[in-house]
């Protein structure tokens, strides 16, 4: 078999064993093998004779073609072991952990046994030490408000197309702040938060709420002195007619 079946062999390997929670250790006493041997095999630096393969199969509870199929498919999409991932991204396995853990990344499924397979067409952000670093000391709300923020904006937009700039008003912040919340870039203090939710019609509550709940429809309200000295309009301009 050529460098590709070798390559495919041990990534499906790799996988398999960590699906089902398995130490080179512990495969090697199954099927009779040193553990060194199995190193290898993970490795791709060797196959196994055809004798090797049936045991492998039967102790991982697969087909022997499922070694060489180059790509398993699974909730629509192509799904690797965690540390397959992590190492070509080229991060530590407990960074690509927590990037799915703490919500920076998606899509992460546990296994049966415990272990974690991401999909493949996913990538570590840039600065993801960082990134991952913010997100252990962020407020636990925060995941919830960017959700939920954006949600409410673009129903307001509905009635007032610069609802963007009432809240960066009414929060005394800048544009550039609200748009960063709005691209769960960062998040506002916990201070500002009921500036926040006055300026898009709801309650502090609602606005980090774990369940978006669909806001009833508002009646229309006056427009505030403060709107008016800003330049905004309660209601969107009429078309002429």
């Amino acid at each position: 078999m050529g460098n590709d079946n070798i390559a495919v062999f041990a990534a499906n390997l790799d996988r398999l064993m960590t699906e089902h929670g398995l130490s080179n250790a512990r495969l090697s006493k199954w099927v009779g093998l040193s553990r060194q041997i199995i190193g290898q095999y993970r490795l791709g630096r060797t196959l196994p004779s055809e004798q090797t393969l049936e045991l492998l199969s039967k102790a991982l509870q697969c087909d022997k073609d499922e070694f060489f199929v180059a790509q398993k498919r699974q909730r629509g999409g192509v799904m690797i072991p965690l540390a397959e991932w992590a190492r070509r991204e080229n991060i530590p396995v407990s960074r690509a952990r927590n990037l799915f853990q703490l919500g920076l990344l998606s899509g992460a499924v546990r296994t049966e046994v415990g272990s974690m397979i991401v999909p493949e067409r996913m990538h570590a952000p840039a600065g993801s030490k960082r990134a991952v670093r913010v997100a252990k000391v962020r407020p636990h709300w925060v995941p919830n408000f960017w959700t939920n923020f954006r949600v409410f904006l673009d129903q307001c937009r509905r009635d007032r197309p610069d609802i963007e700039h009432w809240v960066a008003y009414s929060a005394e912040v800048s544009l550039v702040a609200v748009y960063c919340w709005n691209n769960r870039v960062n998040y506002p203090k916990e201070t500002r938060l009921p500036a926040i939710a006055a300026a898009l019609g709801c309650t502090v509550a609602e606005l980090i709420a774990p369940t978006m709940r669909q806001p009833e429809p508002r009646p229309k309200r006056p427009v505030h002195v403060e709107e008016m000295a800003y330049g905004w309009a309660a209601e969107p301009p009429q078309p002429v007619v």
